[in-house]
């Protein structure tokens, strides 16, 4: 697939000393995107805490395609986030979760306009003990649940001890949940666990926005007394790149940075001006 290149906000630092060195630091992103298409909002919320979801309580094995689009939910009971007792008082009270099930289904629908543009998709979570989230089907994220990633968790599996988070825990989550999306109807299914039937509390509250873009945050660049330029960058919390690519004055730097690095040095620069680019790709 080939790579179309999307700009972000350019963040620029000018440093000088009496050799009158100046470098200019400019932040790009490299996303792969098979068409142009109308740019969405640079982040909305699609799920929020306090909407209403379809639930089914954890008493037995759910249906082997409860998680999936296609799933006919209309026989499970409604309710609004959270889900929870003992913790959390608002929402929807599981009072009769305590020595009665283990786990805990929810599933709601959301809609995205333009599937194709998205960056990826951000889960915020407040939970206690453990969840497996899926986006149509496909696994994206679990959480103090054992297992590796994919493989089927089932209605009487006990969560590792987690307490409920006090504020939510936010995931930026990986390329394959903006492979797992679709532009239109799409379902967001999680499974929540609690880590014993007796436990005396249980928390499972889920939002859920987009991100679109993966770039890095906060490039800078600092001449130092050696003579070589310190370049300094963020990554957003969650993401993943599968490389990052370093230009100075439109010539990339090589070797460069290894993908998950945070910082860089040129060794080589020289007097003058030099304008560097950071270039970050992901799906």
């Amino acid at each position: 697939m080939v790579g179309r290149k999307r700009a972000c906000k350019a963040t620029r630092a000018f440093v000088t000393n009496p050799k009158y060195w100046r470098a200019a630091c400019l932040t790009l992103g490299l996303l792969a995107l098979a068409v142009e298409a109308p740019r969405a909002r640079a982040q909305d919320k699609l799920i929020k805490e306090g909407d209403s979801w379809h639930y089914l309580k954890g008493v037995e094995e759910p249906p082997q395609d409860w998680k999936q689009l296609s799933f006919d939910d209309s026989t499970w009971l409604e309710g609004a986030s959270p889900f929870a007792y003992g913790d959390l008082t608002t929402g929807t009270q599981l009072t009769d979760m305590q020595n009665g099930y283990l786990s805990f289904y929810i599933r709601k629908k959301f809609t995205l306009s333009d599937a194709q543009r998205l960056g990826t998709l951000k889960l915020r979570m407040r939970y206690d003990d453990g969840f497996v989230a899926y986006v149509n089907g496909t696994e994206i994220l679990r959480k103090f649940v054992a297992g590796a990633p994919g493989t089927p968790v089932l209605f009487n599996t006990p969560a590792v001890d987690h307490e409920t988070n006090a504020t939510y825990e936010d995931t930026v989550l990986s390329c394959t949940a903006r492979q797992a999306a679709q532009a239109g109807e799409n379902v967001l299914a999680i499974q929540g666990h609690n880590v014993q039937i007796t436990s005396a509390d249980f928390t499972l509250l889920p939002e859920l926005e987009t991100v679109n873009s993966f770039c890095p945050l906060n490039f800078t660049c600092t001449l130092r007394a050696t003579d070589d330029v310190l370049l300094r960058w963020q990554r957003q919390v969650g993401v993943v790149f599968e490389a990052l690519r370093i230009t100075r004055n439109g010539v990339t730097l090589s070797p460069g940075p290894a993908a998950g690095a945070v910082s860089f040095i040129d060794t080589t620069a020289l007097p003058g001006d030099n304008m560097y680019q950071i270039i970050a790709t992901a799906c």
